[in-house]
């Protein structure tokens, strides 16, 4: 019985000094290290835009022509940049953006379709594309006639200066064109 009791004893003071004291005087990086959980809780991973976006516009022109656009974030597809910074790890989702669009003459749907990155493919390499995102669509009302309208269209890759624009041309019988826009040129 007094071993037993001694062996009892003996475990309850090698658990009691068990409280961690031998790390209380070391900082939170170097006990991380030690149990190798460092990169795990240097990593952010941020979102842009960080939710669902959606912009509509609904344009009723006087040449009778009808345009719906639908400009949104997807969500399934993104352009992923990782870097360090201060000594985290940083991986930033830019969420693509994909348009939804109908155009309507004369109360007659012409254009229904959606408007993303491969319609614009044989226009840059496919390194451009991978890295690029859908900035911008608006109706080009300056360049807009009685039987065609225009949409320009801009693309951008994140944490670059690499921007295209095209615009793309819808005719009223249905035909479409796209284009690339030299817009540096139009800037005085």
């Amino acid at each position: 019985m007094n071993k037993l009791m001694l062996l009892f004893f003996g475990l309850i003071i090698t658990f009691v000094s068990c409280d961690g004291r031998d790390r209380v005087y070391q900082s939170n990086k170097s006990v991380l290290e030690a149990h190798h959980l460092l990169n795990s809780f240097s990593e952010q991973i941020k979102f842009t835009p960080n939710e669902y976006t959606e912009i509509v516009t609904d344009t009723l022109l006087s040449n009778d022509f009808k345009v719906n656009i639908k400009y949104f974030s997807s969500e399934k597809d993104s352009v992923i940049k990782t870097y360090r910074s201060n000594e985290a790890t940083i991986t930033h989702h830019y969420k693509d953006f994909k348009a939804r669009l109908t155009v309507a003459k004369n109360n007659a749907i012409i254009v229904d379709g959606v408007i993303n990155k491969s319609l614009f493919s044989k226009f840059e390499t496919a390194s451009f594309w991978n890295d690029a995102i859908m900035q911008f669509i608006w109706v080009d009302y300056t360049q807009t006639t009685t039987n065609k309208i225009n949409l320009n269209v801009s693309f951008c890759a994140p944490e670059q200066n690499n921007c295209k624009d095209y615009t793309v041309i819808i005719h009223e019988s249905g035909a479409i064109k796209i284009e690339e826009l030299d817009l540096s040129k139009a800037i005085l």
